[in-house]
């Protein structure tokens, strides 16, 4: 036996695991401001996957741009648009 730990499941580190990684987010496509921003998928692994995932959801879902929901990637720490609620 070694005395080291074993690995990470999918190769995670600290950084990862602390949750600061990256999130795919829906906002409005016409920025309306009664409409929330919702969450698609959370603790992507970098930018560059969560921007290829927005990116394939805007090219597949997106309708060439004319559907209501638009992909975004954005950090973990993005604060998203609660709709009325941030009017109130």
């Amino acid at each position: 036996m070694s005395d080291e730990s074993p690995p990470e499941p999918f190769g995670l580190n600290d950084e990862q695991r602390a949750g600061t990684g990256w999130m795919v987010i829906g906002v409005d496509n016409f920025n309306r401001d009664s409409v929330d921003d919702f969450i698609l998928c959370r603790d992507v692994r970098s930018g560059k996957l969560a921007e290829r995932i927005a990116n394939a959801m805007n090219d597949k879902g997106g309708l060439g741009g004319c559907g209501d929901t638009y992909w975004r990637a954005v950090p973990h720490d993005h604060k998203l648009h609660r709709g009325m609620w941030d009017l109130i």
